[in-house]
C-alpha cells in the first residue's frame, strides 16, 4: 500500500511538471464586453522547460453564430475554423506575446466562456488548458433592442404580454431587409414578420399563439442579430 502511495506521489509530481512546461503570464481571464463591439484578449506564453518547444494552439468551443465569433490571432493573421494551429518553436525561457484571443460579442446579452489549450507538438501530453469568460452587456438606451445605421428598434412590450404586444422601430434604409421571426421553447418558428419602411410600429398578433415563453430574433439580410424572449399570459 505504501508503495502505491508513492507510485502515486511520483505521478502527480510529474504531471505537474510536465504542465508547467508552457506557462501563461498573468492571463486576463474574464472581461466585459459591450454588444457590437470586438474584445482582444493579449497571451504572454512562456516556454517554462528546459529544451525546445513546438508550440501548438488549438480553440476548444470555439464560437461562429451570427456576429458572434471568436479567433486566434497570430500577429495581423486570424483564424477562426480551425482544429489546430503550429505557431512557432519557443527556446527554454523564451516568452511570445503576438498572440491574441479576438472575440467579436455580437447583440445577445450573455456570458460566453472559450477554452483554450496549449500544448508541445512533440510531446502532447505537456498541455495547458485556460478558460476564458467575456461577460456581453447592452450599450442601448433602455428598451432598444438594436440600432445602427439602418434601423433602430425596441424590445417587445407590454413583457410578459397579456393582450397587445409592440415593437417600436425606424427602419432607414429599406435596401436592408429586415424581418422579427418568432419561435416556440421548442425551437418551432410560429411567425415570420417583416418590417416595412413606411411603418414605425410592429403588432405581434398574439391572439394566433399560446400561452407559453417564446423568443424572438431580429434578422437583417437574412442574418441574425438578436435573440431576445417575451411571454404570453393570457
Amino acid at each position: 500500500m505504501k508503495s502505491f502511495l508513492l507510485i502515486l506521489l511520483f505521478s502527480l509530481i510529474s504531471l505537474l511538471a510536465i504542465s508547467q512546461d508552457i506557462v501563461l503570464i498573468d492571463p486576463i481571464v474574464e472581461e466585459l464586453v459591450s454588444t457590437g463591439n470586438a474584445v482582444e484578449t493579449t497571451l504572454q506564453i512562456k516556454n517554462n522547460s528546459d529544451h525546445p518547444i513546438r508550440l501548438g494552439i488549438q480553440l476548444n468551443d470555439s464560437y461562429y453564430k451570427g456576429d458572434q465569433i471568436s479567433s486566434i490571432c497570430i500577429g495581423e493573421e486570424c483564424f477562426t475554423d480551425f482544429e489546430a494551429l503550429e505557431v512557432t518553436t519557443l527556446s527554454p525561457g523564451e516568452m511570445l506575446d503576438d498572440i491574441q484571443i479576438r472575440f467579436n460579442a455580437g447583440y445577445d446579452e450573455l456570458t460566453r466562456e472559450l477554452s483554450l489549450t496549449l500544448y508541445d507538438i512533440e510531446r502532447p501530453s505537456s498541455r495547458l488548458t485556460e478558460r476564458f469568460r467575456y461577460q456581453i452587456k447592452n450599450n442601448f438606451p433602455n428598451g432598444v433592442l438594436f440600432a445602427n445605421d439602418a434601423l433602430q428598434i425596441s424590445k417587445v412590450y407590454p413583457n410578459p404580454v397579456s393582450t397587445t404586444a409592440s415593437i417600436d422601430y425606424t427602419l432607414y434604409d429599406g435596401l436592408n431587409p429586415a424581418t422579427v421571426s418568432i419561435h416556440n421553447i421548442l425551437g418551432d418558428r410560429v411567425l415570420e414578420l417583416k418590417l416595412d419602411q413606411s411603418e414605425t410600429n410592429l403588432k405581434i398578433p398574439i391572439e394566433q399563439l399560446p400561452n407559453g415563453i417564446y423568443f424572438y430574433t431580429l434578422q437583417l439580410n437574412g442574418k441574425g442579430v438578436t435573440t431576445k424572449k417575451f411571454v404570453i399570459r393570457k
